[in-house]
This record gives C-alpha cells, sequence and structure tokens, in this order.
C-alpha cells in the first residue's frame, strides 16, 4: 500500500538506518500539525509529536475520536478510533513499523489552491459537513447507518472518504451521481470526489 495522505503519517525519526529507539513520530516531520480531527462541533489541530512504545511488544497507535488525540496502548485499537500504525519492536528499538491508516488518496483540490485534511467519526445517521477547501475522511460505524454528502455547490476539486471501521451493520451514504453507496464490511471505504456540480465515486474497495 502507498499511502499519500499526509495527515497522522507515522515515521522513524532520525529515519533508518540510524537507530530511532523505542519511539515513532506521527504526523509530517517537518510539520507542527499531525493532521484535524472534528469533535462535536469543533476542529482540532492535532499537533505532530513522538509516541514511545514498550520494548518486546507490539504497540497499537491511533487517534482517539471522542478527544482528538494520538493514543497507544498493547492491547488492540479501542473506543471511536482511527489507526495509525502496528509497532513490533525488540529490546532496544523498532524492528517492524506498519502504516495501517486506512489506503487514503486524497489530492490537492484543484482551483482551489491547497487543501485541509480533516478526520472525523460518525456515530450517527445525518448530513456530511464540509467546507471550502477542505478534504474529509471520515470513520463511520453501525449506529451511522445513513449518511448524505453535502451540496457541491463551492466544492470542486474537494473530496470525502469514507471508511467502515466496525464489523456489524451497514452504512449508507446518500448524494452522489452514482446513487447511494453501501459500507458493509470492516475496513471497507469509498471516495467521492466533486466537480462543484455533482459528487462522484471516484475510488474504493
Amino acid at each position: 500500500m502507498i499511502n499519500s495522505f499526509q495527515a497522522f503519517v507515522p515515521s522513524l525519526v532520525p529515519p533508518y538506518p540510524t537507530t530511532a529507539g523505542l519511539r515513532i513520530f506521527v504526523g509530517p516531520p517537518t510539520g507542527a500539525i499531525a493532521g484535524f480531527v472534528t469533535v462535536g462541533a469543533n476542529t482540532i489541530a492535532v499537533p505532530t509529536g513522538f509516541v514511545n512504545v514498550t520494548a518486546l511488544s507490539t504497540t497499537y497507535v491511533y487517534l482517539d475520536m471522542a478527544v482528538g488525540a494520538v493514543r497507544s496502548n498493547n492491547s488492540g485499537f479501542a473506543g471511536s478510533f482511527y489507526p495509525i500504525a502496528i509497532v513490533l519492536t525488540n529490546q532496544v528499538e523498532i524492528v517492524t513499523l506498519l502504516d495501517v491508516r486506512p489506503d487514503i488518496m486524497i489530492a490537492t483540490a484543484g482551483g482551489g489552491g491547497s487543501s485541509t485534511d480533516v478526520v472525523q467519526t460518525f456515530t450517527a445517521s445525518g448530513a456530511i459537513s464540509l467546507a471550502a477547501g477542505q478534504n474529509l475522511v471520515g470513520t463511520t460505524i453501525q449506529t451511522a447507518s445513513a449518511l448524505q454528502l453535502p451540496s457541491p455547490a463551492g466544492l470542486g476539486g474537494q473530496q470525502v472518504k469514507i471508511v467502515k471501521i466496525d464489523t456489524t451493520g451497514s452504512t449508507a451514504i446518500g448524494g452522489a451521481a452514482q446513487g447511494t453507496v453501501y459500507l458493509s464490511n470492516v475496513f471497507q471505504y469509498v471516495i467521492f470526489e466533486t466537480d462543484g456540480l455533482n459528487w462522484y465515486v471516484f475510488g474504493g474497495n
């Protein structure tokens, strides 16, 4: 998987072959913001930073969607989450770093300059909100059984990606020119892009 989406990207700092020790860096290495997440009515800028991992273990690193913070544990992804990385270690360093962010392909907004990538969790049915110049990556669970894309007016070149992160139920996403799209399997996703007049299915699995 090649993941060109830079929000919450995990990496080793300093990079291999220099030993990075028992920690990973989350977010673009040269930036101050790892990414943006919407919690309730607020959009939170999550800072870049290091996440310490445990020796001789497997560490799961994820974005806690309830509070907008990067967290980790040794038991697995938990709660309302956006997965970032799985890290395997020996006694002194990381031996495997897996980027487990859903394989997001979000391009710069055409004709509108640079774009902002925002992560949001959907736990209830309703309309998707998208500001001008913004690309959205949303995670959804069974209680968000029906979502509706926003009006495409003024959003030309922008994208919305929805990823299902639980194993039960399904989510129906309406508003695309091709009709309603259904997500029924864990980590199934769909990418929509608009030309300012209509939303179109741009990719998915």
